[in-house]
């Protein structure tokens, strides 16, 4: 846990995490993120016992080890194979159609996990 920043001072944290690499094998990786801004939470106690709040399944041991495929892995190694067969084939080159033109190039490299209802609307969007 650690203060950042010049304006805006914030409380970031570091620890590591399981996750299923794409291969299919569990293995781990350092995440870095904000907890919390400095003005609202001034003491390092405080920034502590919400960093444990979110991280309590990870450290009790029932968390479950994220994905980290991307989109692009997604679709060629299961949605291609196991989903798009089960259309009627007018179907099926409709949607071929829309993930190449439109989802592919906007959602392609980023994670599955990354992608939110914020980035689903911002797509939308445009």
């Amino acid at each position: 846990m650690y203060k950042t920043g010049k304006h805006r001072r914030v409380w970031r944290a570091r620890w590591v995490e399981p996750v299923v690499l794409p291969n299919g094998a569990v293995g781990r990786v350092l995440r870095n993120e904000f907890v919390a801004e400095v003005r609202e939470v001034p003491t390092r106690r405080q920034a502590q016992a919400l960093l444990d709040e979110k991280l309590r399944s990870l450290n009790q041991g029932s968390h479950k080890p994220q994905v980290v495929i991307t989109f692009r892995q997604f679709v060629e190694e299961h949605w291609k194979q196991k989903v798009l067969p089960a259309f009627k084939p007018s179907t099926a080159e409709s949607h071929s159609v829309l993930l190449h033109k439109h989802l592919l190039p906007y959602f392609g490299d980023k994670r599955l996990r990354d992608i939110g209802t914020a980035d689903v609307q911002a797509f939308v969007m445009e």
